[in-house]
């Protein structure tokens, strides 16, 4: 009924375009009729008319603004024109602000939002514009200035809000950014997604009780969005609640099944509490989703085989991904930067050390170390294939290698430990583990750390 009433409309501006004295603002009304109908050819005839009947009607290109969405440097011309006929129209340089973003031309775009802010200092939106440029040209301060001015103008923008907490993030003000989450629950107690933001700073500001109630919060006002069971069940494995977070991460995926970070995410969750047998299942379930194509995506399902124990499901993968990758360089297809072989390389030899297979381990270090010789773990790696293969001596070499590249490499220094302990150099065995030690306690590993103070004890 609403069509064809507004289809009623346009048939009596058309007759009635014969029979009157002829205006721009005439000719643009069954532009908008037509925009309504979706006849976006028709509308842009419409306007082209209006222009050539009125060319000083600035409203006419401002309309083609709009219209020419695919077409920025039409944009661009159409709010040059209209700037042009009207220099004080606040509207005109915001419009030719967004093009010049998209032109590129960001430094232009930014004397059009303070132009705009010239024109009419109270506008807040055009605050909030230049706030968001200026924080993208890295005046993160100046982009502060503006927020605050935008909420000063108007306090009940929840956009203003959400942009300044992202900044105050940035700049590292958690406090800020918890005080801008909590006055746009104020505003608005029913948007979801605030609760699950804020929820992430109450916890990392330590306020882990208040955390948990925006997290449930968001999930009460929102049962059905995905990210909000994936986050409180990050939330709740931090805490050492496994079986809670396991409980969100079944119903995120049952909401989102072929969300990566949800699937990987209780994989991980999987393996932590032992479950390696599921941990694959939602890897395999995954992959069905989305099959290997490239070496890239063969290498990293290979990684999860291997780490959740599917040794040779892992070979193969990696056997497949170095049959598609041989070359070193990095390569970008589309917006996606492919994994360098000699990562796949050092993934396949620690399958194959793990499997027993020393020599073939051996190779694949080799040539992951040839095509990057500033690899401290596959130094480290391989000096464990050496001393299993009973070449002390090299492995010694490798080990000193990988320390010199990183001399946080804590099981570098345990390795090298025990081989210097082989080698009849009790002493310097001893340095090692304690080196390896103080480094397990600086990292946060307080197993390895037990573990290396109980053979310093036990050596000496």
């Amino acid at each position: 009924g609403v069509i064809l009433q507004t289809a009623g409309i346009l048939l009596q501006y058309t007759f009635w375009q014969f029979l009157t004295p002829i205006s721009s603002s005439f000719v643009r009304n069954p532009g908008e009729v037509r925009d309504k109908l979706g006849d976006e050819s028709g509308v842009i005839e419409d306007y082209k008319k209006a222009i050539q009947i009125n060319p000083n009607d600035k409203d006419n290109y401002l309309l083609r603004f709009i219209l020419s969405t695919s077409d920025q440097k039409a944009q661009l011309q159409h709010s040059n024109q209209a700037i042009q006929i009207d220099p004080k129209s606040v509207l005109a340089y915001d419009y030719r602000a967004r093009s010049r973003i998209i032109l590129g031309d960001k430094q232009g775009a930014l004397q059009d939002y303070s132009k705009a802010i010239e024109l009419d200092p109270k506008k807040a939106s055009a605050y909030t514009s230049r706030a968001e440029l200026r924080s993208a040209l890295g005046d993160k301060q100046g982009a502060l200035q503006d927020y605050n001015k935008a909420i000063e103008l108007d306090p009940k923008t929840g956009y203003a809000y959400t942009s300044r907490a992202n900044l105050q993030t940035e700049l590292g003000d958690k406090k800020g950014a918890l005080q801008d989450y909590s006055k746009l629950i104020e505003l608005d107690p029913k948007k979801a997604s605030a609760y699950t933001s804020r929820a992430i700073f109450r916890s990392e500001l330590g306020d882990k009780q208040g955390a948990l109630q925006d997290y449930n919060k968001a999930i009460e006002l929102d049962p059905k969005e995905a990210s909000a069971y994936t986050s409180r069940a990050i939330f709740r494995s931090e805490l050492g609640d496994k079986q809670g977070a396991l409980q969100d991460y079944n119903k995120a995926i049952e909401l989102d099944p072929k969300n990566s970070v949800i699937v990987i995410g209780r994989a991980e969750l999987r393996h932590e509490i032992g479950d390696n047998q599921g941990a694959l299942q939602d890897i395999n379930q995954f992959y069905k989703f989305y099959p290997p194509q490239d070496g890239d995506t063969y290498s990293s399902r290979g990684f999860f085989r291997n780490k959740y124990g599917d040794k040779q499901g892992a070979l193969q993968d990696y056997n497949t991904a170095i049959q598609l990758r041989t070359s070193n360089s990095m390569l970008v297809i589309g917006n996606k930067q492919l994994t360098p072989p000699f990562t796949i390389y050092k993934g396949r030899a620690d399958v194959r050390a793990d499997l027993g297979d020393n020599q073939g381990a051996l190779q694949d270090y080799n040539i992951a170390i040839k095509l990057e010789p500033k690899f401290d773990v596959a130094y480290n790696n391989r000096g464990n294939v050496r001393s299993n293969l009973g070449d002390k001596q090299g492995a010694l070499q490798d080990y000193n290698k990988a320390i010199q590249l990183n001399a946080k490499n804590s099981d570098a220094y345990d390795n090298r430990a025990w081989v210097r302990y082989d080698l009849g150099d009790k002493q310097a065995a001893i340095k090692d583990w304690q080196l390896a030690a103080n480094l397990h306690l600086e990292q946060g590993d307080t197993k390895k750390y037990a573990e290396a103070i109980e053979r310093i004890k036990l050596f000496q």
